[in-house]
Order: structure tokens, then C-alpha cells, then sequence
């Protein structure tokens, strides 16, 4: 069985107090009605709350201290059809999700006030200049979900719906 993001987060908590770093397997796609479909994954880290200053910061996962997450998009095409021969003329075979046209994204979700139903996720877009969007998500079974900005050209429309996944990875060592 599968653990919601609550009880991931309480894992990840117990896990610390034991020396224990952990990551997640992370996985967030977005949907729209201009069909523009995205999806980034990589890995997120379970950071604990605290005091940053007069701040009380919850606990948290965030790509911060890793990699971001590579960002594909179904709009960004590869041409998968072989060269074209000696004077003639090469097809079309375009396939979807070029990885030769990534971004990289920072994702970050608070997790101190999932009691109450509220939390935010936060992405970065680190290849265009570190622009920010945030969205409300609740947990819905073993996926959050939220409804943001919509990626691509905004003047098409106005929000895509994301969903946002995770796995919790074993035997994960504290950065020093």
C-alpha cells in the first residue's frame, strides 16, 4: 500500500530524529485545455521545520540542496525520422516531450498545514529567469492536487490542473 503525502512527511520526520536523511521519487504533471501536457521528476528532499530568523518555517519537501527536476513538455517536439538520403527529402516523425528541450524546475511544498486541508507548492522556473508560481494542493489519495498557471503561451488559457507524486527512497545518507 501506498502512503499519502501526510504520512510520507510524518516518515520522513521519525526517519531524521533517527540520523536518517530522505528523498522522494518525485513526479508532477499538468494537464490543460489546449492540450499542452507537462511532466518534471527527479527528486525532492524532506527538510524539517524550524525558526529561520522570527520565522516558523513548517517542515517541507523541496528540491533545495539537490538537482532541480528536468521539465518536459508535450508542445516541444524531436524529429524521430531517419536523415533524409543524398538529395532527397527527410520525413516527419514528430514524437513529443523532446528531452533535448528541457527546463529544469525547483518545486518546494510546505507541509505544516496539511492538518487543516491547506498547503502550497511552489515552482521555480530556474530556466527562465527563476519566475515563481505558486497554487494551492490538497491531498487527494496518494497524489496532491492543485490548479496553477498555465504553462506554455498564458494567453491561450488562464490555469492547467497539476498533480504531483512521490515515492519514498531507502537508505538515504545526511548531506554533510
Amino acid at each position: 500500500m501506498a502512503l499519502n503525502f501526510t504520512e510520507l512527511i510524518q516518515l520522513a520526520a521519525e526517519r531524521q530524529k533517527q540520523g536518517v536523511a530522505t528523498r522522494f521519487r518525485t513526479t508532477l504533471s499538468s494537464n490543460q485545455t489546449n492540450g499542452i501536457v507537462s511532466c518534471a521528476t527527479g527528486f525532492t528532499n524532506y527538510i524539517a521545520g524550524g525558526a529561520v530568523g522570527p520565522i516558523l518555517r513548517s517542515p517541507r519537501v523541496s528540491t533545495s540542496g539537490g538537482e532541480p527536476l528536468n521539465y518536459l513538455f508535450s508542445d516541444r517536439t524531436i524529429n524521430l525520422a531517419p536523415p533524409a538520403p543524398p538529395g532527397g527529402f527527410q520525413g516527419s516523425e514528430l514524437q513529443p516531450f523532446s528531452i533535448r528541450a528541457a527546463d529544469k524546475i525547483a518545486l518546494s511544498i510546505g507541509a505544516g498545514r496539511f492538518a487543516l486541508g491547506l498547503s502550497t507548492a511552489k515552482i521555480t522556473l530556474l530556466s527562465h529567469g527563476n519566475a515563481t508560481f505558486s497554487f494551492p494542493v490538497e491531498v487527494k489519495g496518494d497524489l496532491l492536487i492543485g490548479i496553477g498557471a498555465a504553462i506554455g503561451n498564458a494567453s491561450a488559457v488562464d490555469h492547467a490542473v497539476y498533480t504531483i507524486a512521490f515515492e519514498f527512497v531507502e537508505n538515504v545518507r545526511p548531506p554533510r
